[in-house]
This record gives structure tokens, sequence and C-alpha cells, in this order.
């Protein structure tokens, strides 16, 4: 039975983590207690990244806690969700169209970017030449739960197992 007093992850003054094969460990704390959560699944779902956001400076100045040897891990896919949508609305982003803009986010090279924009273009309901900057709010939460579906974010098969720990005083 979970007990609604227990600290969350949300609640953490510390966290780091780190990848073995297909599980990412997030280990997390506060002054009297600590957790630990490993994620199983896609590389999205288990480093919280919904965008598979490539770590680096921007990724350590949003909230990122570490990688996994290429891709930034987050301590919850909220913060991940946040970062993807810093990303999209910065200055090199939201200025190109559409298919500009998923040109320079995922290339060629290591993605088939014409199904991306595609996918991309389906699910927000504009053409590939639309400016990022001329999305609606609706379109732009759907452009970024599309890029989050395309990067295996949502798909099957993904879970995670929490244990936290009180070793000392009473969580504040």
């Amino acid at each position: 039975m979970l007990n609604s007093d227990s600290p969350a992850i949300e609640d953490a003054t510390w966290a780091n983590t780190s990848t073995t094969g297909l599980t990412t460990t997030i280990n997390f704390g506060g002054p009297h207690w600590f957790g630990t959560q490993a994620r199983f699944g896609t590389h999205a779902f288990r480093d919280n990244n919904p965008g598979n956001i490539i770590s680096g400076a921007f990724t350590s100045n949003h909230g990122s806690i570490r990688n996994d040897g290429r891709f930034a891990v987050f301590s919850t896919s909220g913060v991940g969700s946040d970062a993807l949508d810093s990303l999209l609305h910065g200055p090199g982003y939201i200025d190109p169209s559409l298919n500009d803009a998923i040109a320079q986010y995922a290339p060629s090279f290591e993605n088939d970017t014409v199904s991306y924009q595609q996918f991309l273009q389906n699910v927000v309901g504009v053409s590939g030449n639309a400016p990022l900057l001329s999305l609606t709010p609706a379109q732009f939460t759907a452009l970024e739960n599309g890029i989050a579906r395309f990067e295996g974010f949502n798909s099957p098969g993904g879970y995670s197992v929490t244990a936290t720990s009180v070793i000392g005083g009473p969580h504040q």
C-alpha cells in the first residue's frame, strides 16, 4: 500500500542516474530519505526524455540530472517535457518552418526525417511550410506530443518501479 505522506521524486533535493543495458536507474532523495526508480522501456521512456534530447549545455540548464552516454536523463517526464518545450520555443527552432525545424531536430543521417515531418504535419494539422512561431498553443502541444510519440515515449511496455525509504527524521 502506498503512503500518500511518502516523499516523491518531485520532493528530492538531489538526484543522480546510471544506465545499464536497457535499464535507467534514478537515485534521488532529501535530508532524511532516499529513493530509487528503475525505468524499463524505450530510450525516451527510460530517460524521462519525451523528445530524446541529446545531452549538452542546453539540457544541463533545463533540468537534466546526467546522461545515458548520449541522451539527457531527467528526474521526471514533466521536467523532460518542459525541456522539450523550451527547446522548441528557443531561437534555433521557433522561426523555421515545421519541416526545417524537424530536419534540424532529427537529421536524416540518423532518422527517417521525411516520415517524421509527414507524421508531425498530420498530427499538428499544418503544412510543412508553417513556421513554428505561427502554431497555436493547442497545435504546439500537439507538436510536442507528436514528437514524444514518434520518439517512442508512449510505446507499450514501458514501466518503472520506485522504492522510497525514510532514514532518520520526518519528511518535511
